[in-house]
């Protein structure tokens, strides 16, 4: 009976560490360099619809047309890219949906994965290039907070030094934070910031 209960106990452990491994947040779990390809990407596209749609592409290839399997990183470029075709979009119309896409995508990211700097930054780039008047206001604050508190950590695991510095100095440049906090960001990344 002892053993019986130690196997079952055995392959709960291994069932429960496969199950970690295939959660869809796991952002360590992604390969570092498709990663990285699609950053590239992501922001040649920023001024290249054509480089869009190559992202776009890719995605679907390397994992699925169904975005409701995609890892939370993953789904959240998904989400950028959404963001870029509301930037690239002529009619006003088509802009304001994908806008509106393009943040519930980044919202359900930022759910599966509430503490990860890329999927935060992201959203709170995209946030701070939308109109005031579109009511994103709160969420814009609230996120700026969210990437000063998650770069204050330092966490450079998954997201390196260099590129956790240009976020920083996105966010001091943004005006979104306190003078304080710009500071402080300013102090961690060793980067100037303008007097107020």
């Amino acid at each position: 009976m002892i053993q019986k209960n130690i196997i079952f106990i055995l392959l709960l452990l291994i069932l429960s560490s496969l199950v970690a491994e295939e959660k869809p947040g796991n952002s360590s779990k992604l390969d570092p360099n498709l990663v990285d390809e699609m950053r590239l990407k992501f922001y040649a596209a920023i001024e290249d619809e054509a480089a869009l749609e190559d992202l776009n592409s890719m995605m679907i290839t390397k994992f699925s047309a169904d975005t409701s399997v995609y890892p939370a990183t993953i789904l959240a470029y998904y989400g950028g890219i959404e963001a870029l075709r509301a930037k690239h979009a002529f009619w006003p119309f088509t802009k304001l949906s994908y806008i509106s896409s393009a943040m519930d995508i980044l919202e359900s990211a930022a759910q599966k994965d509430p503490d990860n700097l890329e999927i935060r930054f992201m959203r709170f780039s995209i946030l701070h290039h939308i109109p005031g008047i579109l009511g994103y206001g709160d969420d814009t604050y609230a996120e700026a907070q969210k990437v000063f508190e998650l770069l204050m950590r330092q966490d450079f695991s998954f997201i390196d030094a260099e590129l956790q510095k240009d976020f920083a100095q996105f966010v001091i440049e943004s005006e979104r934070l306190s003078p304080e906090q710009n500071i402080q960001l300013s102090q961690n990344f060793t980067l100037a910031v303008k007097d107020e």
